[in-house]
Parts: structure tokens; sequence; C-alpha cells
């Protein structure tokens, strides 16, 4: 889809005042910093402990595997969940199956690198797709469209945490799979969205306000959420039905060791910009996003806490948030055509490509 939507080129955020150990900036929600230039989230930060590898094979001394698969492993193609499916099989010698849900906007490089690493790995790799999963989304985002930019993120990955649990347990219970490993590691969980999320609490009120001004979306929206949920259950639900583990709580998080396994071995592709978090197109809307609300992305958050766990060094964090403008750039000519298969119209495009293509704002309102 074409867009006539012009771009600013002026990035404000240069002129954020950031940590002097990290490099979370001023926007970053509930943030201080004493008189030395550190922020509070450095200042109160303690080093991740990792439970060690030694541990996480007692763990699977402890499962009784049976049958043809060991674990599921859920899959996006992406550096972290493809080193965990490397991991089973190269270094614990399991029979793992792959899943992937393939939410309509997986990056081709992402679909690759999936199959070359099952293939080569001699893995089952299962993909699913649910028609009901677009439609609530659907519904959900032009709803909270029509309240502001960060209402509008936060539904962005609306189901994206049934898709994965409920579907990684739906097939460990179907095949008597005991266990799940994950990717997921505590270097990933920003603070930052937490916050953004408990901003949002709406009560019964503000529900019956959207009820009444969108009643055909709001009703359509949770009926295709309630029929959708029984397929996907929550990832709380999951969490109890099946054993599950996080890798990365007993294996030290590593993304030099990740690349030099899967470049060596699986000869594993990313985007040229970063080797984090490129699998799914949603994400390129929600850095732009975010972008414009904060004068910063997900990025800074990830690289402040590799500063913390001496994993990177300020300078390096520095110059690798700096290329951000460049995938901006890039980025932006794109997101027009991953809007409209959201099936947003193009009154609501022109809304976000609106926003988007500003310099930022740093303010939760969507402006003329």
């Amino acid at each position: 889809m074409a867009s006539d939507i012009s771009v600013s080129n002026n990035d404000s955020s240069l002129n954020l005042r950031r940590c002097t150990r990290c490099i979370l900036p001023e926007t970053y929600p509930r943030i201080d910093f004493d008189n030395n230039g550190v922020c509070n989230y450095c200042r109160a930060y303690n080093k991740i402990i990792y439970k060690n590898e030694h541990n996480f094979d007692l763990l699977l001394k402890s499962v009784h595997f049976q049958g043809n698969f060991d674990c599921v492993v859920p899959l996006s193609g992406g550096r972290d969940s493809t080193f965990v499916l490397h991991q089973m099989v190269r270094r614990y010698g399991l029979k793992p199956v792959a899943y992937n849900y393939d939410n309509g906007f997986v990056n081709p490089f992402a679909v690759q690198n999936m199959q070359a690493a099952c293939n080569k790995l001699g893995v089952k790799l299962v993909r699913q797709t649910s028609r009901l999963h677009s439609i609530a989304r659907k519904c959900f985002l032009k709803i909270n469209l029509k309240k502001s930019p960060l209402h509008f993120l936060s539904t962005l990955c609306y189901g994206c945490q049934n898709t994965i649990w409920g579907g990684a347990m739906k097939l460990a219970n179907e095949h008597g799979i005991p266990l799940i490993v994950s990717g997921e590691s505590k270097i990933e969980e920003a603070e930052y969205k937490k916050i953004q999320l408990n901003q949002l609490q709406e009560n019964t009120q503000d529900i019956l306000k959207v009820a009444l001004k969108s009643p055909f979306l709001y009703s359509f929206g949770k009926c295709a959420k309630m029929l959708f949920c029984l397929r996907y259950p929550s990832k709380e639900t999951a969490l109890n039905a099946v054993q599950t583990v996080r890798l990365f709580d007993y294996a030290r998080y590593d993304e030099k060791q990740f690349l030099t396994a899967l470049n060596d071995d699986l000869e594993w592709q990313s985007d040229k910009h970063t080797t984090w978090r490129f699998d799914c197109f949603i994400h390129n809307v929600i850095l732009l996003m975010t972008y414009q609300l904060m004068g910063m992305t997900e990025w800074d958050d990830y690289c402040s806490v590799e500063i913390r766990e001496d994993m990177m060094t300020r300078d390096a964090a520095l110059e690798r948030i700096s290329r951000f403008a460049d995938y901006r750039n890039q980025s932006l000519p794109k997101l027009d055509e991953i809007l409209y298969q959201m099936e947003l119209n193009q009154s609501e495009r022109h809304k976000i490509l609106s926003f988007v293509s500003q310099s930022p704002q740093l303010e939760n309102k969507w402006g003329v």
C-alpha cells in the first residue's frame, strides 16, 4: 500500500538526558537520577543468579520421558528460541518437537530459520494459525485506536501469549509430552511495559462506555475472544497444566554464544539492524510506536540490562541504539502494508502513519 505521509528525520531523543551507567533516558517511566547521574534502576539492580546447567541436568533426569517426543520448544525462528532448540538436541540429547504459531506477520527470514534448523537437527516442526485470533485482534485494535496511542500499542500483541503457550500446552497434551522448554529470560523483562499496562487498567464504567460507543465491534470481539481462548488457553493455564522451564533461568544468557552456535551449525539469518526480535513484523509497529511515545525503544531497555550484567559496555550500547535511526527510516515505508494486513481501514492507517512519521512528541495523544 502506498502512503503520502512525509517522514521527519528530526531525532529529538538525541537530546534526552540518559543514565551515566546504563543508557535509560529521562522519559523512562518512574526514573530518577542521583547526583552522579545514575538512575534508580541501576541503583536498585541485582544481578541475575542462574540456577546453573547442572541443576538443569538434574531436572531433566527427574522428568519421565516416554513416547516420540521429550519436550515442546516454542519456536519463533528468532535467535533465542532457535538456540534453545539447538541446545535441546546438541547439548542435552533430547527429542523435541518445535511449535510455531503463524500470526500472519512472520518474517520470511524467521520461517527459513525454523525450517533450516528443524531439518538440520532432525526435529518435527508444527505450525498453527487461527482466523479467530485475527478477528479478535482486529476488533480490539480498532476499539483501542479510538482511545490513545498507548492503548493501541498495548493491543498489538493481543493473544500472542495464548497462541504460544496455549498452543504448546495443547500439543504437549495431545502427544503425552511432559515438558515445555522456552527461551524466555529475565533480561527481556522490560519494566516499562509493566508500568504502561498498569496505567491502562480500566474500571467497569470505562468498559461500559466502550461497549456503548462501539457495540458491534465490542460484542463481536468478545465472542471471537471467547472462542479463541477455548482453542488457545492462557499462559497461566498452560503453566499449570504442563511442566514448563525456561532454559535461561539455568544457563547464562549470552547472545555471542547464541550467534556462534547458530551461525556455525545452522546457517541462521537475521535482520541487518538487529539479531533480536525481528521474527514478527508487528514488532516493527511496536518499535515505531514506542519511539514516538518515549523517544526510546525496548532496545534501550535490553542494552541497559546487558550493561548491568557486564555483558555490554555503555559505548557499545549507545552504538547499538544509534542504528535505530536507519531502522526507522527503512521501516516506515513498509508500515502501511503491515497495518493493511491488520485489516485497518485507510483512515485508521493514516492516523497511525501520521503519528509515527513525525518527530517524537513524547505524549500519549494522536495529535491533529
